[in-house]
């Protein structure tokens, strides 16, 4: 499941390529709020969360997920954005909260999303990401 967050490219499968994962993107996080790029700031935080996630840090997770979802929607206003959070949000239902249904519920928001961008490419991967998830 860990190998589809990437660190400058390299898949992260072992804990201690998680936490080194956590520091390049906290690196990338710091970079972005200090040149006021919110959208790479979003994707930091969603990336942020989602180790969280892998991590078992429900706490970390909800508030960078949560940070995540409000700039996507409130600041960027970019779809496919908003999709990767909704799908990070059903990441958090299904791993942290055990809600399989909730889960599914944003898994199917974020592809009506990809789909109606016509993104196969992110719609492809977003199904792989969640049948991997759904497999633990």
């Amino acid at each position: 499941m860990e190998e589809w967050i990437a660190s400058k490219g390299r898949p992260i499968s072992e804990q201690d390529s998680l936490t080194n994962a956590r520091d390049e993107y906290e690196q990338a996080l710091g970079l972005a709020r200090e040149v006021g790029n919110k959208r790479g700031e979003g994707a930091s935080l969603n990336y942020l969360g989602i180790i969280a996630i892998l991590a078992d840090n429900a706490v970390e997770a909800k508030q960078r997920l949560d940070e995540s979802m409000r700039i996507a929607a409130n600041e960027v206003h970019s779809e496919p954005d908003n999709a990767r959070a909704i799908l990070s949000q059903g990441l958090y239902a299904l791993r942290i909260e055990h809600d399989a249904k909730k889960g599914q519920r944003f898994f199917e928001q974020a592809i009506q999303r990809y789909d109606k961008m016509q993104r196969p490419l992110d719609l492809k991967r977003a199904r792989k990401m969640w049948a991997e998830w759904t497999e633990l």
